[in-house]
């Protein structure tokens, strides 16, 4: 890719069969259950999602091994930010 890094994309019905290590950005949301599967390898999971939200899906996350990072103001702000310049 343009910036050297490959992602591995991973959709609910996927085999997880080890846990994954690194960095993960997490897009499901809240109501979505994650496969019983996955599971993490003390990896950063960064969500982009903010309040009560947030803080299940941090809770989520840690249960299964992982650190959670909070995006969700500072990613929508950045894209607010980033379509009014597209827009001007």
């Amino acid at each position: 890719s343009e910036l050297g890094v490959t992602l591995d994309v991973r959709r609910r019905t996927d085999d997880f069969t080890a846990p994954l290590g690194g960095v993960v950005l997490w897009t499901w949301p809240v109501s979505v259950t994650p496969p019983d599967a996955l599971r993490f390898d003390r990896a950063s999971v960064a969500v982009i999602a903010y309040g009560p939200p947030a803080r299940r899906l941090g809770a989520v996350i840690r249960e299964r091994g992982g650190f959670p990072t909070w995006h969700g103001p500072r990613w929508l702000i950045a894209q607010a930010r980033a379509q009014r310049e597209a827009w001007s």
